[in-house]
């Protein structure tokens, strides 16, 4: 293609914007033949060479060139930062050294500049060797304290209290359960444990502690008789009765005294004594008078004075359930007052002339002093009207219930009398 001002060959590929020899306007489509076709190649020579306008499709990718540039930089800058704050964070950051065994963590904390100071401590929530608790401060230097699991050793409890043996094993961080035993020991004191002294301790083992708790005297004050026995009897002792006289105010049968008192420590067996308000007393003086009566009062003697006192006996007397005969010697003839006096002077009637009867507070006892009258007429001819007196000393014992366990005459029921030749 030429010029259209100047005739220069301007060739047939590329056109430029203006005539290199005489400067026209190439652009003008009125001074270019075939307009188009310079339009098309005047845009393509724009779009190779950067000068003009250029094409749509370059302008979009210069901008595409532009955004990834930016990006880039920006990552980069994101990057950096990054990288610096990661690089900080690095250099000061301390590792978590709990759960470590002591020698690496000690390796660990020494690399990193730190001194290390260690400190045993029992526990039951680590193995011994591993670190429990570390104090470690930042910026890579200083002392990083650490507390380390020692083994835990069962310590010698026993012969302690147990508030001692509980101390020593919560010192040594070892779980514990008390179990009381009775024995002979005393009281609250350890008799062993379940793991013998010395031995180490695994894991969460629980350690038995086995206590002497002695029996302690129940409380039965107000209660019946038969209620505290009961009791007593419950708690594994023993028991004595004491009979209280009756007192207004207080009601027969109950308890009124305890000896030790309640809530004492005793070992097993020991007796309890309890007083019980009785009228054993009232009873027991009834009873004696009654017994002097079947001995010494009686018009037709032998058999009857033992079925008479058989009626008066108690259930703990050896002669209960036993037969009037048996009753009557084994009882009244016991002293053996009557030997070798004739069959017919033991069996005199006689009747009593005066009693005194003495019953001891508790009702236990009694000593009766018995005036008797004996007539000898039942022996015959020459004793017509013949009669005699003298006293006896009795003793007798008697249950609770005021009922007659023995009966002692030393002259039996025999007169006193002499022999004249």
């Amino acid at each position: 293609m030429k010029c259209p001002q100047c005739g220069k060959d301007l060739g047939s590929d590329l056109l430029p914007a203006r005539c290199p020899d005489c400067g026209a306007n190439l652009r003008d489509p009125a001074l270019v033949s075939g307009s188009r076709d310079a339009g098309a190649s005047r845009r393509s020579v724009e779009g190779l060479t950067g000068i003009g306008k250029g094409s749509t499709k370059d302008r979009g990718r210069h901008r595409v060139q532009l955004a990834l540039a930016v990006l880039i930089v920006a990552v980069f800058c994101v990057g950096v930062v990054w990288m610096v704050r990661w690089a900080q964070g690095t250099l000061s950051r301390v590792p978590d050294v709990v759960g470590w065994r002591y020698e690496r963590a000690e390796k660990e904390l020494k690399a990193l500049g730190y001194d290390v100071d260690r400190e045993d401590v029992a526990t039951k929530d680590a193995s011994a060797g591993i670190v429990v608790s570390a104090d470690v401060p930042e910026g890579g230097s200083g002392t990083a304290r650490l507390q380390v699991a020692t083994a835990r050793t069962m310590p010698d409890v026993a012969g302690m209290g147990l508030e001692e043996a509980e101390a020593a094993l919560d010192g040594a961080a070892i779980p514990y359960a008390v179990e009381e035993r009775t024995g002979d020991g005393e009281d609250g004191r350890v008799q062993g444990a379940s793991l013998e002294a010395g031995r180490e301790v695994v894991g969460d083992t629980t350690v038995t502690l086995y206590v002497t708790r002695l029996p302690r005297v129940p409380d039965v004050m107000g209660k019946t008789r038969q209620e505290a026995v009961a009791a007593l009897s419950e708690a594994g002792l023993g028991y004595e009765v004491e009979s209280v006289p009756h007192e207004d105010g207080k009601a027969v049968g109950t308890v009124v005294s305890v000896d030790p008192a309640a809530g004492t420590a005793v070992k097993p067996g020991d007796k309890v004594r309890i007083g019980v308000v009785s009228q054993r007393k009232s009873l027991s003086q009834a009873t004696a008078e009654q017994a002097v009566a079947a001995v010494y009062d009686a018009v037709s003697p032998g058999d009857s004075i033992g079925s008479a006192l058989s009626a008066l006996l108690s259930p703990e007397s050896p002669f209960a359930g036993k037969g009037a005969h048996e009753v009557w010697y084994g009882m009244v003839k016991a002293a053996g007052g009557h030997e070798g006096v004739d069959a017919r002077i033991q069996s005199l009637p006689r009747s009593v002339s005066s009693a005194s009867i003495d019953v001891s507070d508790d009702g236990s006892s009694a000593e009766a002093r018995v005036s008797v009258h004996w007539d000898w007429t039942s022996l015959g001819d020459g004793y017509q009207g013949v009669t005699s007196d003298d006293l006896h000393t009795v003793t007798m014992t008697f249950d609770d219930e005021g009922r007659l366990l023995t009966f002692y005459d030393p002259q039996t029921d025999v007169p006193a009398y002499r022999v004249e030749s």
